[in-house]
């Protein structure tokens, strides 16, 4: 039921009356930080009391909106990326059509991310002071393209695997081309897996750091 993609699959009914029908639980929060947090906050109690401490631990499919923005720089020599114009055009020709439907997807994904941010930051407030951290958050990403489907290969978790935890190159990728050859969308393509996998390695440190110290040390 929670993988439920109206136009794409049908919504489900549950046997209710009236029926209520079930959708996707990333029409409210595409993340699960939401429940994640909640669950922390009413359970705080036992987390001081029987816990050394919680980790929530966030582990996107894509690298971030910051990387994403980078394919849209402009060439060396200042003129824009063919690729990059021709959809511009195709977008400013439509674009009345299509403004308030994307304005609403994109008030939709971004209202989830500063829901989410406000809701670690309460729990941040709720648990750490002066004397100790016991709560912290760890963001991995990661940059190795895979289908989008109800299934995942086996290759395709290998490859997340070993680039949100270990950090390295999908095992399946070439060689970079030599620096004459590439093009522009390589190099921003390698610039956003190197930004990506240097930041994937320091949150493995921070966790492996925050989880061995006792919470007065941290």
């Amino acid at each position: 039921m929670n993988a439920t993609f109206p136009y794409a699959s049908p919504a489900v009914s549950l046997p209710t009356a009236p029926p209520r029908r079930v959708v996707d639980a990333g029409y409210y929060d595409n993340y699960g930080v939401d429940l994640a947090a909640v669950w922390a906050y009413d359970n705080q109690e036992f987390i001081r009391n029987e816990t050394s401490g919680v980790a929530l631990i966030q582990i996107r499919a894509y690298p971030s909106e910051l990387d994403t923005q980078r394919g849209l720089e402009p060439q060396g020599d200042g003129t824009p990326n063919v690729a990059n114009q021709v959809i511009g055009w195709l977008k400013t020709s439509v674009q009345g059509l299509t403004s308030p439907l994307e304005g609403g997807l994109n008030a939709r994904a971004w209202s989830m991310r500063f829901h989410n941010a406000a809701m670690v930051r309460i729990l941040d407030d709720t648990f750490n002071n002066g004397e100790s951290r016991l709560f912290e958050t760890f963001v991995f990403e990661n940059f190795a393209d895979f289908a989008m489907n109800w299934f995942i290969s086996d290759q395709d978790i290998a490859q997340m695997r070993q680039n949100i935890w270990v950090g390295d190159a999908p095992a399946g990728d070439a060689a970079p081309r030599p620096a004459a050859a590439r093009t522009r969308s390589d190099s921003l393509r390698l610039k956003q897996m190197e930004g990506t996998k240097k930041e994937n390695k320091n949150q493995k440190q921070r966790l492996i750091k925050w989880w061995s110290q006792p919470p007065r040390q941290r």
